[in-house]
């Protein structure tokens, strides 16, 4: 076999490897990354990034004239769970937790209950319940990102382990 044709097949073997890799993570305008599949073989089924997600996410709350969004992805999997993640920059703990704070005091005014607090990988994380069909949703802040997940039906036995898959895979990139 000749060095050119060694050579090219190095290159096209190098090229596969490269797009596995960046297949294994999706990536928003290479801002926000997040996790392709969940436990149990969900994936997902649909996503929005950029101004779309932007003007999603800020259409979910009361003022969003006030949050300062400048990238954002709303993935839904195909277990039911969805991810909403914003990126904010370095007010994103800030906002975190005055949208916990708000939840608590407008609790009878919202779908959820108040948020209570956890560490969980090292994160500072609030958990809180739909009143309307039981969900569990969580959100924090890593990265100068706000992040929200309903979670769905993968973690239906394992929340935890779902939850911390979304606490390490949500993230600049």
């Amino acid at each position: 076999m000749s060095r050119r044709v060694l050579a090219a097949g190095l290159l096209v073997a190098a090229a596969v490897v490269v797009a596995v890799i960046i297949a294994s993570t999706r990536s928003s305008g290479e801002r926000i990354v997040y996790p392709l599949s969940l436990p149990g073989g969900y994936g997902v089924a649909a996503s929005i990034s950029g101004e779309e997600a932007v003007r999603s996410v800020q259409g979910l709350h009361w003022n969003p004239e006030k949050i300062h969004v400048k990238d954002a992805v709303v993935v839904q999997y195909s277990d039911g769970t969805i991810l909403w993640a914003a990126y904010v920059g370095k007010n994103a703990c800030r906002l975190a937790d005055t949208m916990a704070e708000k939840m608590a005091v407008h609790e009878a005014e919202l779908p959820y209950t108040a948020p209570i607090v956890h560490s969980i990988k090292g994160h500072r994380v609030y958990l809180s319940m739909d009143k309307r069909d039981g969900g569990l949703h969580a959100f924090w802040c890593r990265d100068g990102l706000v992040v929200w997940v309903r979670l769905g039906a993968s973690a239906s036995t394992d929340p935890a382990r779902v939850l911390g898959l979304f606490i390490e895979g949500v993230k600049t990139g």
